[in-house]
């Protein structure tokens, strides 16, 4: 199963423009965005994300492969 090209190229701007933007902060604390969000809070945010939907599709590939990583 592959993911799409169009929605890949949308995840990697969308990583792109957020990687710039926190680059741009020297410091965690700083506020940025229309909801004068904190990096450290944008970025724990992100890394939740990730975490949360990482292993989502782990059942469907091990149905398919008839096999599970245990």
């Amino acid at each position: 199963m592959s993911v799409p090209p169009s929605t890949m190229s949308l995840l990697e701007q969308e990583q792109a423009a957020a990687g710039t933007e926190v680059s741009r902060h020297d410091v965690l604390g700083a506020h940025f965005g229309r909801e004068d969000s904190a990096v450290r809070d944008f970025l724990v945010h992100r890394i939740e994300g990730y975490a949360r939907h990482s292993g989502h599709a782990d059942p469907l590939r091990e149905c398919i492969e008839g096999r599970t990583e245990r």
